[in-house]
């Protein structure tokens, strides 16, 4: 299960949209309100895709999104999975150099078992901490 999670992560950092949305049901409910200040919502899979391009289809914008110490909890056909994320984004400047920023927390991703697997259907970010360069 923690493989659909890294992919979730994986499709984000490529932009590989049709990879990230393989991995959510039809229906999400996101709540990125500690990362974007936008209040928690639920939302059709696409849409959400729609969000997440909102936020990282900067043109030169590149991500790295590490996921670790996933604790998954399994309960019929419903699972809960927490992992801690460092989410690494670099924007370059012409002149070489360029900005970092990085943040540090958690996801608490819930899942449904459906007839193609496992898929997110819930997803919250606590930010624990920022960092910037």
């Amino acid at each position: 299960m923690s493989d659909i999670v890294t992919r979730y992560a994986m499709g984000m950092d490529l932009q590989d949209w049709t990879l990230f949305r393989s991995c959510l049901s039809d229906e999400v409910e996101a709540d990125y309100s500690e990362a974007t200040g936008q209040p928690a919502a639920t939302m059709k899979a696409n849409d959400f895709v729609a969000f997440i391009q909102g936020i990282l289809s900067t043109e030169k914008l590149r991500t790295q999104t590490l996921s670790t110490n996933h604790a998954i909890t399994i309960e019929g056909d419903r699972a809960t999975c927490v992992s801690y994320y460092v989410a690494q984004h670099y924007l370059p400047k012409d002149s070489g150099s360029g900005e970092a920023f990085n943040v540090h927390g958690w996801y608490t991703d819930t899942l449904i078992q459906t007839a193609q697997g496992w898929k997110i259907n819930g997803v919250k970010v606590t930010v624990r901490w920022t960092w910037t360069s």
